[in-house]
């Protein structure tokens, strides 16, 4: 089964997010069954909103965690918390959080806190259009996966259950603009040497929506799923796009 991941970002307030799952799940109650894995990750404000009106087997995640489950970090949230709640998971590396300032060194930290308190992480990693047009991809991914997961043994199966790695090259991100077929299968396929393990999990995203999904699903067996921005914001586009897979 594909994964299919919904990134909210800053959309959907509580309110929002029940009328979003209420929609859905009648959406749902009109197909035999579900034949994917899907993921939503809502803002913090509205995670138990989402936890509350999930009536399909979805997997709730965080958009962010920190590292430290306690001492004097105003403003953040702990994975202790999440955990509490009933969170599955947490997206990480996100480039727009690389882009406030978050380092590989950091990330790694989280990843860390998120796999010994035994959630999941979807591990964000992509190239900025400088970065593409220098086709210096690889060289900015690999760094990103191998700083990222420094210290973690992938190589346990446990872990490795636990880890999904999104590609998202930044300059696709928002902006109706996706890789072209056979990059993006050179890059998901570049991955999966990286980690050398088949049980990590690769998704694809970057302007992901439901008339491109398949394609980009059936680009390459290393593609296991997708990480959907704009579009999973509405149940009836996210519900298309987990229709068409």
């Amino acid at each position: 089964m594909k994964i299919i991941a919904g990134n909210w970002k800053i959309n959907n307030i509580p309110k929002e997010t029940t009328n979003f799952f209420g929609k859905l799940n009648k959406l749902f109650s009109n197909t035999h069954a579900k034949t994917s894995n899907i993921i939503i990750a809502p803002p913090y404000v509205s995670l138990q909103a989402a936890l509350d009106s999930n009536n399909n087997d979805i997997k709730i995640f965080a958009q962010n965690c920190h590292w430290e489950t306690d001492n004097s970090h105003t403003g953040e949230i702990s994975v202790t918390m999440l955990k509490e709640m009933g969170i599955s998971g947490v997206i990480l590396g996100h480039s727009e959080q690389r882009i406030l300032g978050e380092c590989d060194n950091i990330i790694n930290k989280k990843i860390k806190t998120v796999l010994e308190f035994g959630l999941n992480t979807i591990f964000c990693v992509g190239e900025n259009l400088q970065e593409y047009q220098k086709n210096n991809s690889k060289n900015v991914i690999k760094s990103q996966i191998l700083n990222g997961l420094k210290n973690i043994n992938i190589i346990n199966t446990s872990q490795n259950n636990n880890i999904i790695i999104a590609y998202e090259p930044v300059w696709a991100i928002g902006s109706a603009q996706t890789a072209s077929l056979e990059f993006i299968r050179e890059i998901t396929n570049f991955i999966k040497q990286i980690v050398n393990n088949k049980f990590v999990k690769i998704l694809y995203g970057g302007s992901v929506n439901s008339e491109n999904i398949q394609k980009i699903l059936k680009i390459s067996d290393n593609i296991n799923g997708v990480l959907i921005g704009r579009a999973s914001v509405t149940p009836e586009e996210f519900f298309l796009c987990i229709k068409n897979t």
